[in-house]
């Protein structure tokens, strides 16, 4: 087991040394609750303002396995057609840590059948870190030492189609690369598009089914595929499964406290056998608060 462990360890490091991963931006099981990570667009789109917390412990029990924390704030200004958000986010993986500050503006259409168009730009700093007094032998590998600490800015844009029965919307939260990772604090930027979309079923007067989608693709890397299957009962309760394509399955669960407080939790287990035996899944936690005080309904705009 142990022996196991060390080998994934290894394979995870080499990975980050050669380059030879994609950005490591995070995939949220929760990603409808996330959706400010990758699109700007997405501020505002509650009508008030939101304030929504993440944290993701990827492949638990393994040493150096990638981990999510973020927070996001987001609302319509004064004049309604203008949003404002801003999200901040911690990555570790291994011994590398990057800090990500952004800033989100959208602008936004409304239309007579209630759907809204927002065009979104996010601007943003990664402050990467890489820590190699943690690795063993590190003194001797060349690659190892030529890390390096950096702020690296960057910018995103995003587009997204709301209406209280549907929504699709495309991101793509950095727009410059930056493929040098020995300078880069272990970190390669590479552009990639995020697409979101979700649609609700009324099974009857008091249970709805919420089947969503996202899907992330670039260049030089694999498409991700999500697919997630929800079940929401009493405009309260949520019960979810989700499947990754050849990479994960998983549940997800929340609870609608009130109109303004929301949890969530989700579970995901990797279907890659080697991984499957050497960690206990995927943990993440949601709270999720909206500043809504009106006395209607808390239906579909926030099922999305």
């Amino acid at each position: 087991m142990k022996k196991n462990i060390i080998i994934s360890l290894g394979l995870i490091v080499c990975g980050i040394f050669h380059s030879v991963v994609a950005q490591q931006d995070a995939l949220f099981t929760q990603y409808i609750d996330a959706q400010l990570y990758a699109n700007p667009a997405e501020a505002g789109s509650n009508d008030h303002v939101t304030i929504a917390g993440i944290h993701r412990q990827q492949w638990a029990g393994l040493q150096g396995a990638p981990m999510t924390s973020g927070l996001m704030i987001h609302s319509p200004l004064h004049y309604e057609s203008v949003a404002v958000g801003m999200d901040i986010w911690n990555d570790r993986l291994g011994t590398l840590n990057r800090t990500t500050v952004a800033a989100n503006f959208a602008y936004r259409f409304k239309f007579k059948n209630k759907g809204k168009f927002s065009v979104g730009i996010k601007g943003l700093a990664d402050f990467n870190f890489s820590d190699i007094s943690t690795l063993s032998n590190a003194e001797n590998d060349i690659r190892a030492q030529t890390l390096a600490n950096s702020i690296t800015p960057n910018v995103g844009v995003g587009i997204m189609y709301r209406s209280p029965k549907w929504f699709m919307g495309v991101g793509i939260p950095r727009l410059l690369e930056n493929k040098n990772a020995e300078i880069n604090g272990g970190y390669s930027n590479e552009m990639q598009a995020y697409v979101l979309a979700g649609v609700l079923i009324n099974m009857s007067n008091k249970w709805v089914f919420r089947p969503t989608t996202q899907v992330r693709a670039s260049i030089t890397a694999p498409i991700s595929i999500d697919l997630t299957a929800t079940f929401i009962g009493y405009e309260t309760l949520y019960f979810g499964i989700n499947y990754r394509y050849n990479a994960s399955i998983g549940f997800i669960a929340q609870y609608q406290l009130n109109p303004q407080i929301k949890l969530g939790y989700a579970f995901d287990l990797g279907t890659t056998a080697s991984l499957r035996t050497t960690n206990f899944g995927s943990h993440e936690v949601m709270l999720a608060y909206d500043m809504n005080y009106k006395k209607s309904s808390i239906a579909s705009p926030r099922f999305f």
